[in-house]
């Protein structure tokens, strides 16, 4: 099977990037076949390179990082302009290696690395249903899929949080509390159409 392998080398602060050399190997072998791995360099990159794999003929991507890394190879699966699937066919997998992991306890996953890659060259793809989005917002207006979860107001206000704060650095779930604590006092009411 042609395999692309999606690696956030940010993602569990740093630490992918930095094992990433002994962890390559063990990710070949287990998935067998024709794998490709792209590190990525810039957050929002990683549509970019999936939807140019697809089209390309891969048949199946690996998601290596956490719920962010995951959000975007999920939309990489997705033409934007006609929001339609690249290719039917093609199966999604991801290893956990983020701090969050909010896909991964969705799904009763395995922690240990090795179980993860079995389960995905050994089990067979299943559906999942994805959450299509399309919205206006400050910025202008957008569309993309959540893989798992969508939020907006004050849970929107929490992940920007988090993303803009030093203490992002600090991992787990401290940020989130940190940043949960500074919206609940910080934040007015806004109004929000749905």
């Amino acid at each position: 099977m042609k395999t692309l392998v999606v690696v956030n080398p940010m993602s569990a602060h740093g630490r992918t990037g930095r094992e990433w050399s002994a962890l390559a190997p063990r990710y070949e072998r287990a998935l067998g076949g024709d794998v490709t791995c792209h590190l990525t360099t810039a957050p929002g990159q990683a549509p970019h390179i999936v939807r140019k794999a697809l089209a390309a003929g891969t048949e199946r991507v690996v998601s290596i990082g956490g719920d962010g890394t995951n959000h975007e190879v999920v939309n990489g699966f997705f033409d934007p302009a006609t929001r339609t699937a690249i290719r039917e066919d093609a199966i999604f997998a991801f290893t956990a290696m983020g701090t969050g992991g909010d896909l991964a306890r969705t799904f009763v996953a395995a922690s240990e690395l090795d179980a993860q890659l079995a389960r995905i060259d050994q089990s067979p793809a299943e559906r999942i249903d994805l959450i299509g989005c399309a919205y206006d917002s400050l910025d202008g207006g957008d569309w993309e899929i959540s893989v798992n979860i969508a939020s907006i107001g004050q849970g929107g206000d929490v992940c920007a949080r988090v993303d803009d704060s030093p203490a992002k650095a600090l991992g787990g779930s401290t940020p989130f509390l940190l940043a949960s604590l500074e919206s609940l006092v910080a934040t007015r009411p806004w109004r929000v159409r749905l």
